[in-house]
């Protein structure tokens, strides 16, 4: 992602003061602060994507936007603002950005599909809210679009494919938007907002911008509360540009206002989910084996980090004794396949998952063999492998049929598996 060269127009719109377009720019923290000590959970929880399920493949993963569990209102979890209680003079000032469809108003925010990859997205999940919304929602439509060009600067319309109102649902994400002095509030319900994904075509390797703008019954917001890293300001590692267009005006990139005045306004990314189908996302192309079989990398696109099996296989490989395969996984986007001995291999900065072989079972000469890996099992006895990290493998097993140094192979590669608590 890249840091526009833009500063937002919209930050400097002055006070919740002026024009109804005005008031409905960002949702401004304006009350006092609380004093005393904030509540604290020990350490920060790591962020999780709401409603995972077994049954998607994030292609597109929610940023970071839990702070702590547990804290909130009813025991609910919560997104903190950062004020000055926690950051001293550095402190945010902006629950959430305006995406008012009554007003024109949008958000937009890019993502990008690695090399070597295509995506087929299925849905899309923007998280929002409505100030006073309950629990149940207060959103009832929202308009998405989709660029293959950077849209800052330019006005709306310019979008490469048009998605209209894809609204299907909405549910809680149990957490609430909150200030860091005053956790239990329940005023700012995040509402995550399935979306049909269908509209997209075949997303093959590039940089793209998803535009939201969206309407509810209530008359603050809809806003579009952004990325929280848990004590971490500003961000880094991870380049923040979220856009918005303020009653049809040219998209330009957000920045909070809390800082002093003639400081570096920290900037905003937005919470949206793209998905796929439950198969996961493959890269890279396996290598046949010596009996004529070429073999698919699947399985859950989940794992807790210890917890209940969640399974990749490799099938079908050639079957016997003698014939260990392992999985190799890498934290970083796929790259482009570079030719081996034992076919393509396309991770990068990779490492062994697991510390023993898998077996594939079968019999000698025929193709009937299956590796299987227990990716659960394998982040929970691993100590680099943490909550949150998002996961790329690729399976090598050895193949006799073939003469060395080629007597292996690889598969393709299977992207991505997130890892739960």
């Amino acid at each position: 992602m890249k840091i526009a060269l833009v500063r937002s127009l919209i930050v400097g719109l002055g006070t919740l003061g002026g024009t109804v377009a005005a008031a409905q720019v960002a949702d401004r923290d304006t009350g006092p602060i609380a004093t005393g000590a904030r509540s604290s959970v020990g350490t920060h929880p790591a962020f999780t994507v709401h409603d995972k399920g077994p049954s998607k493949a994030a292609l597109v993963p929610f940023g970071p936007f839990i702070t702590q569990t547990g804290v909130g209102g009813g025991g609910a979890n919560v997104s903190e603002l950062y004020s000055t209680l926690t950051l001293g003079a550095q402190g945010y000032n902006i629950f959430g950005y305006g995406m008012q469809d009554s007003l024109n108003t949008r958000v937009a925010d890019d993502f990008t599909v690695p090399l070597a990859q295509s995506w087929t997205p299925v849905t899309v999940k923007w998280l929002a809210y409505q100030t006073g919304g309950s629990t149940t929602g207060s959103i009832t439509s929202m308009k998405l679009n989709l660029w293959n060009t950077d849209p800052t600067g330019q006005l709306p319309g310019g979008q490469w494919v048009t998605g209209g109102n894809q609204f299907q649902s909405t549910t809680w994400t149990t957490v609430y938007r909150v200030t860091d002095g005053s956790l239990t509030s329940i005023n700012r319900a995040i509402i995550q907002v399935t979306c049909q994904g269908t509209w997209m075509p075949v997303l093959n390797p590039g940089t793209y911008w998803l535009e939201a703008t969206a309407a509810g019954t209530l008359t603050s917001g809809p806003w579009a509360p952004p990325k929280t890293k848990p004590g971490q300001v500003p961000p880094t590692g991870d380049p923040w540009n979220g856009l918005q267009s303020i009653s049809g005006g040219a998209f330009a990139q957000v920045f909070d206002t809390g800082n002093p005045a003639g400081s570096i306004h920290e900037p905003a990314d937005f919470l949206f989910q793209i998905e796929s189908t439950s198969s996961g996302v493959t890269f890279c192309t396996s290598k046949t084996s010596s009996l004529g079989c070429t073999p698919s990398l699947f399985g859950s696109t989940n794992a807790g980090k210890g917890g209940a099996p969640s399974n990749l296989r490799a099938a079908p490989v050639p079957g016997g004794p003698g014939l260990p395969g392992i999985l190799i996984y890498s934290k970083n986007a796929p790259v482009a396949p570079v030719a081996t001995s034992f076919g393509f291999l396309c991770l990068s900065n990779f490492a062994r998952a697991g510390a023993f072989a898998s077996a594939p079972g079968g019999t000698s000469g025929q193709c009937n063999g299956t590796y299987v890996w227990d990716v659960a099992a394998i982040a929970g006895s691993t100590s680099t492998i943490v909550l949150g990290d998002v996961l790329r493998f690729q399976a090598w097993y050895r193949d006799p049929g073939f003469p060395p140094p080629g007597n292996a192979n690889f598969t393709h590669g299977f992207n991505a598996v997130t890892i739960w608590p």
